[in-house]
C-alpha cells in the first residue's frame, strides 16, 4: 500500500509539471485574456529611437506592448525569439551597452533555452508511461525506467529555467544601470520554476520506489540460502559415527541343529 502512495505521488508531481511546462511554452504563442499577464521581463523602451512600444515586454514568442496591465499589440509570433534588445530594435543608439557588448549572450542563451524547455517537456510526457507502469507493476526494470526518463526530462528543463533566468536577471539589470526602469514578470518565473520543483520531487519519489523494489528483489533472490540448513563442520569421532537406523541390520539365522566335527 505504501509503495502504491510513493508511485501515485510523482505521478500527480508529473502531471503537473506537465502542465505547467505546456501552458509556459505557450505564452506568447496566444494573446488571449488568460495568457496576457505572463512574460520573460518588462522594460521602459521609449528612449530607443526604433522601440515599437514605450513600454514593451518579451515572451518566447515576441515583443509585445502594454495596456491596461496586460500584453498588447504583440508582434507576429515566431519560436525562440530572443531576448535581445540589438537585435529585436534593429539598433544600437539608446540600447544599453551590456547588450551590444554581450550580445552573443543574450541572444543565445535564451534561444537555447527554449529549445532545453522543448527537450524537457518532451521527456517528461514519455516519463508519464513508465511512471504509470509503475502503478500496477512492481518491477525493478520499471521504476529505473521510470527514474532515468524524469532525471533527463529535469536534467533539461532545469537548465532551461537556469539559462533564462540568468540572462534576464543580467538583461533586467542591465537596463536598470542605464537608468531604464525594468522588472521580471514574476508570474512566468514561479511557473517555469514550480515545474522545475515538481520534477524535482517526482524524481526523488520514483528513486526511492525503484530502490526499494530492488532491495525487494534482491531480498527474495537470498531468502532460500538463509532457509537452508547449515552444514555441520563437527570433527569428533562421536558424530561422524554413522547410526544405522533401528531394523535396518538384517537379523542372523539361528542354527538349532549343531554338529561338531569330530562327532561325525
Amino acid at each position: 500500500m505504501l509503495r502504491r502512495i510513493f508511485t501515485i505521488v510523482p505521478l500527480i508531481l508529473l502531471l503537473g509539471s506537465t502542465l505547467l511546462l505546456v501552458f509556459m511554452n505557450i505564452v506568447g504563442a496566444n494573446n488571449s485574456s488568460i495568457l496576457g499577464d505572463f512574460y520573460w521581463s518588462e522594460a521602459e523602451t521609449s528612449s530607443i529611437s526604433k522601440a515599437n512600444f514605450p513600454k514593451t515586454r518579451w515572451t518566447s514568442y515576441n515583443m509585445c506592448g502594454v495596456k491596461d496591465g496586460r500584453n498588447s499589440n504583440c508582434l507576429s509570433a515566431a519560436p525562440a525569439y530572443p531576448f535581445s534588445p540589438q537585435d529585436n530594435f534593429s539598433t544600437k543608439q539608446g540600447i544599453p551597452k551590456s547588450f551590444v557588448s554581450h550580445r552573443d549572450t543574450y541572444y543565445y542563451l535564451t534561444r537555447f533555452s527554449y529549445v532545453f524547455f522543448l527537450i524537457g517537456i518532451f521527456f517528461t510526457v514519455v516519463a508519464l508511461i513508465p511512471v504509470a507502469l509503475s502503478i500496477c507493476l512492481s518491477g525493478f526494470v520499471s521504476g529505473i525506467l521510470s527514474s532515468l526518463a524524469v532525471g533527463l526530462a529535469l536534467l533539461f528543463v532545469a537548465a532551461g529555467a537556469s539559462v533564462m533566468t540568468a540572462a534576464h536577471v543580467k538583461g533586467r539589470n542591465a537596463f536598470r544601470d542605464a537608468g531604464m526602469s525594468a522588472n521580471l514578470g514574476v508570474k512566468m518565473f514561479a511557473i517555469t520554476w514550480a515545474a522545475v520543483a515538481c520534477l524535482l520531487l517526482s524524481f526523488i519519489f520514483m528513486c526511492v520506489v525503484s530502490g526499494t523494489a530492488g532491495a525487494r528483489k534482491v531480498q527474495k533472490r537470498t531468502e532460500p540460502y538463509e532457509d537452508k540448513p547449515a552444514r555441520s563442520t563437527s570433527s569428533s569421532s562421536f558424530d561422524r559415527t554413522a547410526v544405522e537406523p533401528y531394523g535396518s541390520q538384517q537379523a542372523q539365522p539361528k542354527h538349532f541343529f549343531k554338529f561338531r566335527r569330530n562327532e561325525v
